[in-house]
């Protein structure tokens, strides 16, 4: 009796057991399916970028509350990366920006989250580079930081945004800390210490473009000046630090998008683009090198 009884209660608890984790399994299946649900509402909210941007940082917050980030986030891979969809890219890049420092709490702090996000969905990669950047740090410090960027970029097989994200996050931290940093060039001193030519020319537009269209809210800001003068900010960079005006004339490529905003519009109506080109092949020319051309490739890239 008592062995048949206790062959009863063994069933029966491998019964609850099977029932209970079927039921889990549901639930948290069903959990995955709505997260997904949710963030491609977000991108498809017609005529409100703010609004869409708004509903992505709730995912954010949603997904790493209920421990299915990693889900959503190689379904951004599938639909919001920059080279398949530069429309929801934009959407929750800037989302990114707006919950780094959730995100990064989240996922267990600046070097874990490096780590984590290592696929190039929505360059979320930025996020922990903006945490970095909100404070101060000697220079072998941003030594470690580009080596650990670029460790990460070699095992990989597609670009990350990380040399980016160090320019970004090297003038985050300048703009917080200027008594701190005495060195007028030290941002592009940290960009040559990448050993890869493309990544310091990324790390220097990231520069310029956190200089006067920062992506970290807290930053403000530079007010906006001629092209002349920018491009001969670019110039005044000593050549001895590598591709430091190579970067710098990427940036005013990245420069002519922002101030030719209007004409970039009305050439995508017409879609005629040769008025616009022809202007921007002006305003790079005053570089009078082959510099003009790299700042000029990068707009047509950047619009095209």
């Amino acid at each position: 009796m008592n062995k048949l009884r206790n062959k009863f209660f063994f069933i029966s608890a491998v019964f609850l057991f099977f029932i209970s984790s079927l039921i889990f399994f549901n639930l948290d299946s069903k959990s995955n399916l709505d997260i997904i649900k949710k963030i491609e509402y977000c991108f498809n909210i017609k005529n409100n970028i703010d609004l869409s941007v708004s509903c992505v940082e709730d995912v954010y917050e949603i997904s790493l509350n209920e421990g299915n980030f990693n889900i959503l986030y190689n379904h951004l891979q599938k639909i919001a990366g920059q080279e398949v969809n530069s429309h929801n890219f934009y959407i929750c890049h800037k989302a990114t920006h707006n919950s780094g420092a959730l995100i990064v709490e989240k996922l267990g702090g600046v070097e874990k989250s490096i780590n984590i996000l290592d696929k190039p969905a929505c360059g979320l990669i930025h996020a922990p580079y903006d945490i970095f950047g909100r404070e101060k740090y000697v220079f072998s410090q941003w030594v470690e930081l580009v080596n650990n960027c670029s460790k990460i970029q070699s095992k990989l097989d597609y670009y990350l945004q990380c040399d980016d994200a160090v320019g970004h996050a090297v003038v985050q931290s300048l703009s917080k800390h200027k008594e701190f940093y005495s060195d007028e060039y030290f941002s592009f001193k940290v960009c040559a210490v990448f050993d890869d030519i493309s990544a310091r020319i990324n790390c220097g537009e990231g520069v310029i473009m956190e200089r006067f269209g920062p992506l970290d809210p807290n930053v403000k800001p530079e007010e906006f000046i001629t092209v002349d003068e920018l491009i001969n900010e670019c110039l005044s960079l000593p050549s001895d630090i590598l591709n430091a005006q190579e970067g710098c004339s990427y940036g005013v490529g990245w420069y002519l998008t922002i101030l030719n905003l209007d004409k970039i519009k009305k050439s995508f109506i017409n879609n005629d683009f040769r008025e616009l080109f022809l202007q921007i092949k002006s305003d790079c020319s005053i570089f009078n090198s082959k510099l003009s051309d790299l700042c000029f490739e990068r707009f047509k890239d950047l619009v095209t």
